[in-house]
């Protein structure tokens, strides 16, 4: 567009993991080239997808894990298997194949030189990365494998770059694929009926004695531990405090002006309560889709109690109530989503001198 300024409209912390790259840098171009005999070394000490994303720094770096408790956590950080985590409130680690993907199709100059099968496989994981357009996959173009060995044999110094997991081919070809910590990619949770060469019973005596003598260990069950929020510190003065009321339950302004989606917001709006004694289901509804809203068709005061806050404000309660409620959909909200959503919440309302916040469970 003509006349058009860009500008940035956010920012966000990024880590690729690319252990076919890393030959490539200055020290071990030189050792490699000074003693080929070091490349299976060199090899062997290269960490796969699910270990650099379980990495408690990397995870700290992105916002998953308060840089403090990596005090909590015992050294060496590498030995840590359990917990991979792509995305975290900053940013995300990117997958080699996904990682190469996007530099092609950003490669104006055509530097960047892909095989056909890993070219489509690296378009395909991308298609449900959130800010890659069908634009940006229609970019990520392939040649043939002849193609490719014909310009490496040429004396101009091409450097060739061996994917050393096979994830994208077999992505490519449609076969199946083995256990995440051996094809590299994130652990999914699917579990399939196989042979072990040991009975679960002494596997797990295994763990028990890696653990209690500082060896490596890996259970094959990992749990996931939710994050711990501290509670706030109750309210000193209540009769003094001036509340606001927030809600996860979908409420609006009947005809939704906004365009609150009933799940997986990104979104939230506050709406005015001035003059206000209770909400009447003419004038409100909710878009929720986790619950059944045919009660709070009716009357709205149930998720968001105007009706009787009115009523312990009168009684004297609490000092003022503000003016406006905060609203989203609470209902398959991404983490990352909620605590953002959580954080412009909390600033507003700080921001407004409120002392307290009733939020009522849906």
């Amino acid at each position: 567009m003509i006349g058009a300024r860009p500008a940035i409209l956010g920012a966000g912390y990024f880590l690729a993991h690319t252990p076919s790259l890393v030959r490539y840098g200055s020290k071990p171009t030189r050792e490699l080239a000074r003693d080929p005999s070091l490349g299976a070394t060199f090899a062997s000490h290269l960490r796969s997808y699910a270990e650099a994303a379980a990495y408690p720094p990397n995870r700290a770096f992105l916002g998953a894990l308060d840089p403090d408790a990596l005090h909590e956590i015992p050294r060496p950080w590498y030995r840590i298997t359990t917990g991979p985590q792509r995305w975290g409130p900053l940013g995300e680690v990117m997958p080699e194949p996904e990682f190469l993907g996007m530099l092609k199709a950003l490669d104006e100059f055509d530097l960047l030189w892909l095989e056909e099968s890993f070219a489509a496989s690296a378009a395909q994981a991308l298609a449900a990365h959130p800010l890659v357009t069908e634009a940006d996959r229609a970019r990520i173009v392939g040649r043939p494998t002849s193609t490719i060995e014909a310009q490496l044999a040429r004396p101009d110094k091409s450097l060739p770059i061996y994917v050393e997991s096979k994830l994208a081919l077999k992505l490519g070809t449609g076969q199946e694929l083995g256990p995440g910590e051996v094809e590299g990619y994130l652990p999914r949770g699917i579990r399939k009926p196989g042979v072990r060469e040991k009975p679960g019973a002494e596997r797990a005596i295994d763990m028990i004695v890696a653990k209690v003598t500082g060896k490596p260990w890996q259970t094959e069950l990992p749990l996931e531990l939710p994050e711990l929020v501290t509670p706030a510190a109750p309210v000193a003065n209540l009769k003094g405090a001036r509340l606001a009321l927030v809600t996860t339950g979908g409420l609006v302004p009947r005809g939704n002006p906004d365009r609150l989606v009933r799940g997986n917001s990104k979104t939230w709006h506050h709406y005015s309560l001035e003059g206000l004694d209770a909400l009447s289901a003419q004038d409100w509804e909710c878009v929720h889709r986790g619950f059944n809203t045919s009660i709070v068709a009716q009357n709205p005061n149930y998720i968001l109690p105007l009706n009787l806050v009115r009523d312990l404000q009168a009684q004297g309660a609490f000092a003022e109530l503000f003016p406006w409620f905060l609203s989203t959909s609470g209902v398959g909200t991404a983490v990352v989503d909620a605590k953002r959503i959580g954080a412009e919440m909390a600033r507003e309302l700080k921001a407004a001198e409120v002392d307290a916040a009733l939020l009522v469970a849906t």
